[in-house]
């Protein structure tokens, strides 16, 4: 059987959290006590991959729940992995949990996705939250060291750059270039390790990471702000919300999302008009999904909603029992959420109810 891959951080290199899959209103299929999670899942050939935050990492069957391997790396992962050519790669942030220091350094990580071993480590200084993105056999990441790495797939650093603030955005990518922000408040686009353009924005990029659409880019900032840019990094449009933009953009047909600190899900057109709001009882620190129907994100409330990307009606809710700052993955008819619980959730979509 084949099944739709969610290979890294928000589905693609373009970072737009789409998937093709339409998700009618969900039934809990299975749940498996992994450990709490930042990091969020990614997908391929009906595998499951994903990694605590106290860097054990697992490999789960979608189907039966079965875990195929499981390796501890010891050392705290919070960024989300990519698949790539057979190969899981993943980055770790040494000091996530306060007051402990488990290696005094950081690394890039290959394993075998076949068994979970570990093929190599390239060690870089400073902790990681960036997610991975692969362009041109490349493995490129950035660091709370202010630097935008490069690493080949055998391990080596092949160039990098400097910002002049810590990196907690992941890289995206448009036509071979590298879109990724910096806590110094630009907005970077790199080829072949050299800063080909960069725009100052409002406020730090902290953690949001660039959506790419095919005339745009969409990114928010600390400050609120939500901007949409051309490909050459003129502003289309600005929008404010009413607290810090964390969470990275979505974007399908036409629908440009937003989730805010302000507790609140903003949907704009591609002239920046807004369509809808939403509010929860609490932050949005994970990035939504959105299929052509829905829209699926998780809250600081405990909460996971799907809401109908037309209006953003309730289609379906689920709580669970912490905090959720993972961002949701999606394959064929199947969605799978990690929570501060310590709970990976795989609900199994069904027809659509909405919620009165």
């Amino acid at each position: 059987m084949m099944h739709m891959s969610w290979n890294q951080f928000r589905a693609n290199n373009r970072k737009d959290g789409y998937s093709s899959s339409e998700l009618r209103s969900l039934n809990l299929t299975w749940l498996k006590k992994i450990g709490e999670c930042v990091s969020s899942p990614v997908i391929e050939d009906g595998i499951l991959y994903i990694a605590n935050m106290f860097g054990v990492v697992y490999a789960i069957d979608i189907i039966n729940s079965d875990i195929i391997w499981r390796t501890e790396l010891k050392i705290p992962i919070v960024s989300t992995p990519i698949i790539h050519n057979k190969m899981l790669y993943l980055a770790t942030f040494d000091t996530w949990i306060k007051g402990t220091r488990f290696k005094d350094a950081n690394y890039i990580i290959a394993l075998d996705i076949d068994e979970g071993k570990v093929k190599w480590s390239s060690k870089i200084e400073g902790d990681i939250f960036s997610s991975l993105a692969i362009l041109n056999d490349e493995i490129i990441v950035g660091s709370l060291d202010n630097n935008i790495y490069a690493i080949d797939l055998e391990g080596n650093i092949k160039w990098i750059v400097k910002t002049e603030g810590p990196i907690w955005s992941s890289p995206s990518i448009l036509n071979d270039r590298i879109i990724i922000g910096s806590d110094d408040n630009h907005i970077y686009k790199i080829k072949s390790g050299s800063i080909e353009s960069k725009i100052r924005l409002s406020d730090k990029i902290r953690s949001c990471t660039p959506c790419i659409t095919d005339s745009s880019i969409l990114i928010g900032t600390f400050d609120g702000s939500m901007y949409c840019l051309d490909h050459d990094y003129n502003i289309k449009w600005k929008k404010n919300a009413e607290k810090s933009i964390l969470a990275s953009p979505s974007y399908a047909n036409g629908y440009c999302i937003f989730a805010s600190a302000d507790n609140k899900i903003y949907c704009f057109d591609e002239d920046g008009d807004e369509l809808w709001q939403f509010k929860a009882s609490d932050q949005f620190w994970a990035s939504p999904a959105i299929t052509d129907n829905a829209v699926i994100v998780s809250s600081l409330d405990t909460n996971s909603y799907m809401l109908d990307v037309r209006n953003g009606m309730i289609l379906w809710k689920f709580p669970s029992m912490d905090m959720i700052d993972s961002s949701p993955s999606i394959s064929e008819d199947m969605l799978f959420i990690a929570s501060r619980d310590g709970i990976l959730y795989a609900f199994a979509s069904n027809r659509i109810e909405y919620i009165k």
